[in-house]
């Protein structure tokens, strides 16, 4: 039998956040995802997900707050579809993760399907600006937002107004992996959804270097304010149908 990813429920708090969403031609995808995954289409383009967030206390669901630990996470994700015999299931499919604690992403790769490597994460941020810098070997990246400047809908998207495409492309929240051939690995997250509250930011440049090698146009940025979440203990669902 296969192991169980993500055996325990696990809580936190995610108190800073960045999301920076990319499209790709969709049939660009299809190397990158195992057969049983199909990438989210909208207008012929699929999307990547790149999360930069803080997450304090995080900790088993029955441990008490103060035996959290708190680390930087970046996390490359695909929005994909997994057909099931109770219907198409939405998430994110994690290319590779980052994170600033060398013990975690040991650990993190014993129980998840999440790819940690170790790679020392940098924020500065002011009023004005937040500055990122990731510095590992293969995924390096540098980010500059401008925290006062409007956000603007690009003006090649494929996205009518910045409202639709914020709408589209919140993430659904639940993690998809594949355990075996024909069987997925599902991680669903709890969150209190009235209290996921974005702003849209303006980002002045962006040097991401897992995504060189991909044709990959920048669509928007979210800030997330602070929220819990409860990354729920993972559970197989038979693939229904091979979707390439």
């Amino acid at each position: 039998m296969p192991i169980l990813h993500n055996p325990i429920t696990m809580q936190g708090q995610i108190d800073r956040c960045w999301l920076l969403t990319y499209r790709m031609p969709i049939d660009q995808f299809q190397t990158l995802l195992p057969a049983e995954l199909t990438a989210t289409e909208y207008q012929g383009f699929g999307f990547w997900n790149i999360v930069i967030c803080h997450v304090s206390h995080m900790r088993p669901w029955f441990a008490p707050h103060s035996l959290g630990f708190n680390y930087w996470h970046v996390a490359y994700r695909i929005y994909v579809n997994l057909k099931t015999p109770y219907g198409i299931d939405q998430g994110l499919y994690f290319v590779r993760s980052d994170c600033d604690q060398p013990l975690l992403a040991w650990a993190g790769n014993l129980v998840t399907n999440f790819n940690f490597h170790h790679t020392p994460v940098i924020v500065k941020s002011s009023v004005e600006q937040t500055s990122i810098s990731i510095n590992s070997s293969v995924a390096a990246a540098s980010v500059q937002i401008n925290n006062q400047q409007p956000a603007q809908l690009a003006s090649d998207s494929i996205f009518d107004n910045l409202e639709q495409a914020a709408a589209y492309l919140k993430y659904p929240p639940r993690g998809i992996a594949l355990s075996k051939p024909g069987e997925a690995n599902i991680v669903r997250i709890e969150r209190d959804e009235a209290a996921w509250q974005h702003q849209l930011r303006h980002v002045e440049q962006a040097d991401v270097q897992w995504l060189k090698t991909y044709p990959v146009q920048p669509e928007i940025c979210y800030e997330i304010q602070p929220i819990a979440y409860r990354w729920l203990r993972g559970y197989r669902r038979k693939v229904l149908l091979n979707q390439h």
